[in-house]
């Protein structure tokens, strides 16, 4: 299990941006993010398992900008 600290970026499986880390409990886990999916912007906080989250790993993201796919601010194509 990952030993996770206050402000941590996690992913959690119902939004692919990262949630932040706000309480942490000897069971369970406090994230913040938007529950929505990116549909409301909505932030909201709710308390997991430390099983159902993982660290956040930015390298992974693709960002488009003007449809153009880029990671870790290359072009990819």
């Amino acid at each position: 299990m990952h030993n996770y600290k206050l402000n941590d970026e996690v992913y959690h499986p119902v939004d692919a941006a990262p949630f932040k880390v706000v309480g942490i409990r000897e069971t369970e886990v406090e994230i913040e993010g938007d529950w929505s999916g990116g549909t409301h912007n909505v932030i909201q906080k709710d308390w997991v398992s430390p099983d159902v989250i993982k660290p956040y790993d930015n390298t992974k993201v693709v960002n488009y900008i003007n449809g153009v796919p880029y990671k870790n601010g290359k072009r990819l194509n």
